[in-house]
């Protein structure tokens, strides 16, 4: 069996990393949800549309001020419909009033790779001790 892998890099812009430490990665993660999403029942709506996709692991990597998030499917339709899901989402946040800010455009944004059992295996324990978790009860959105 094969699984895919959907990988997407966002970068934490500059104007939100004041009295953020480079090395707090949680915080670097939690600020970036709140400022990619504005409000809470933005996130839970995104939240609930990916429970559409079943993802068998979902990992969250923070090097710098950047937030990797990575997500294995058993389908390459699971993970085409996964990314249509992740565009849909970042299209409606990036028109919502009060926003200051874009993600910048990348054609490359979100990648599905196709991955073997034992890449699979030797992935899920790398990230999972790389891994950041967040709190949603700590996130505040406006």
């Amino acid at each position: 069996m094969s699984y895919f892998l959907i990988t997407s890099k966002n970068s934490l812009p500059a104007q939100f990393r004041e009295g953020i430490d480079v090395t707090d990665k949680k915080a670097i993660a939690e600020k970036l949800i709140v400022e990619s999403f504005l409000t809470r029942l933005n996130f839970l709506e995104a939240v609930e549309s990916y429970s559409s996709v079943d993802i068998n692991h979902f990992f969250r990597v923070v090097e710098d001020y950047t937030v990797t998030t990575m997500a294995f499917v058993n389908t390459e339709e699971d993970a085409n419909k996964l990314v249509n899901l992740f565009i849909t989402t970042r299209n409606k946040n990036a028109n919502q009033i009060g926003r200051s800010w874009a993600h910048p455009e990348d054609p490359d944004q979100y990648v599905i790779t196709a991955v073997s059992d034992e890449e699979w295996l030797t992935l899920l324990v790398e990230l999972y001790e790389k891994h950041v978790t967040v709190d949603v009860d700590n996130l505040q959105f406006y």
